[in-house]
């Protein structure tokens, strides 16, 4: 099978100790036809340097220096350069096992062909994982895209659903759709939007990319758990108004998440200054979503009853905090 062109895009941002093993098992990849684009996210540490040493060793490198955006300006800056035929998008503290691109290429191009090929992941704290095993008697399912808007919620692992960084993407799958402004959870936001423009795809059953867990990384900041639900509140209601007509039937997914993220937002923020705002926003959402939500019957009257008043008790601080105490109350006593 011909090579074609793969644009590999790396985030960087503050990243020296861990941006070195993410580059080698990159340009050692046994698929050889790649363009590597690093994209120094303004650090503050040497790693903007880094990239430059690091591209200077490969041909196939390119770095990118821009004032720090964020992850999701990152990916753009990247992907806006990028001459492939297909974008695979890896986090520069990351690291991939040496056939994990060849792999993904062979199973996009199976058969007739899918709009996007998934790997499996492996949360890992060191850098000295297998990277050199034998891809052999791997295993594969195809994925409709309902199968995977409605795994993005309900699969056990859901976040291999979510997650940007392990799927190889056809250009012209993403050419026209962008990251946006979210600092945390824009990787469900994007695929949410790439999912509804495909037919298939497929997953391998094969752990290929190694996601490391390391200490001061935005997944665990202190204020992770406030930004996540504040992000994926927001996002989940962006996504529900731009529905396209024809996808009316993923509202559903859309609102099963919606609504439990209102309430952990305005619960996170219940004793901050913002609390109000917060408040008043997370009601002006249920009101548009409210017409929707009552006329989905796959939702039971008492679950749409009980995020209704929950989320219209916003009004009140204390009702809310009564409501929120029972509702946690109840919980402990489920089978």
């Amino acid at each position: 099978m011909r090579q074609e062109l793969i644009s590999v895009i790396v985030s960087v941002y503050n990243i020296a100790g861990y941006l070195p093993k993410c580059f080698e098992t990159i340009s050692h990849q046994t698929y050889r036809n790649l363009e590597i684009i690093l994209v120094d996210d303004g650090s503050t540490d040497h790693s903007g340097i880094l990239c430059d040493e690091l591209a200077a060793t490969d041909s196939r490198a390119k770095v990118i220096h821009q004032q720090n955006l964020g992850l999701w300006a990152a990916r753009n800056s990247g992907k806006r350069i990028a001459k492939g035929n297909y974008f695979l998008f890896v986090d520069g503290d990351d690291y991939l096992h040496l056939g994990a691109i060849d792999v993904m290429y062979e199973a996009i191009n199976r058969g007739s062909g899918y709009d996007m090929s998934m790997i499996d992941r492996k949360n890992t704290n060191v850098l000295d994982e297998d990277v050199f095993s034998p891809c052999e008697n791997l295993t594969f399912s195809e994925l409709s895209q309902e199968d995977l808007i409605n795994n993005m919620i309900g699969h056990e692992d859901k976040t291999l659903f979510v997650f940007q960084w392990n799927k190889l993407y056809r250009r012209e799958l993403i050419e026209d759709l962008w990251c946006r402004e979210y600092v945390k959870t824009q990787d469900f936001d994007f695929n949410f939007r790439v999912y509804l423009n495909l037919k298939k795809a497929i997953w391998i059953h094969r752990v290929l990319y190694f996601y490391v867990q390391r200490p001061g990384s935005l997944c665990h900041n202190a204020r992770a758990w406030e930004l996540y639900y504040k992000c994926r509140t927001e996002m989940l209601f962006r996504n529900y108004v731009d529905l396209p007509s024809d996808r009316a039937k993923y509202k559903h997914v859309i609102l099963s998440v919606l609504y439990p993220f209102m309430l952990h937002h305005i619960g996170e923020r219940i004793s901050s200054p913002e609390w109000h705002e917060v408040a008043q926003k997370c009601l002006g959402y249920e009101r548009t979503t409210r017409k929707d939500l009552w006329k989905d019957d796959s939702f039971s009257f008492w679950q749409k009853t009980e995020w209704t008043i929950r989320v219209r008790s916003a009004r009140n601080k204390v009702l809310f905090k009564i409501l929120t105490k029972l509702k946690n109350f109840k919980d402990r006593f489920k089978p």
